[in-house]
């Protein structure tokens, strides 16, 4: 979780995704629109933390992507290899 807490800065073109932490929530956005696309709420639960909530954008004018499943190992895969966990 303190990894996640830093946000990440991509440092080349190819990685496509920025996000920083506040106020429980991890925001993601697309590094090259800055549109923010996914918020996952994270609280801590004893001696973890649990995501709560989530959100993803569904302005089809920055985010053409609708469906829910595929939005979901999207996020998963970004959280995953983004912060290596």
């Amino acid at each position: 979780m303190e990894t996640i807490r830093l946000g990440f800065i991509p440092s080349m073109m190819e990685e496509k995704w920025f996000s920083y932490f506040d106020d429980d929530w991890l925001n993601i956005h697309r590094s090259w629109s800055g549109f923010c696309i996914y918020r996952v709420r994270i609280v801590p639960d004893g001696n973890s933390w649990e995501v709560v909530e989530a959100w993803v954008n569904r302005d089809d004018s920055q985010y053409s992507c609708t469906d829910d499943h595929e939005d979901l190992k999207v996020l998963s895969l970004v959280i995953e290899s983004t912060f290596v966990i």
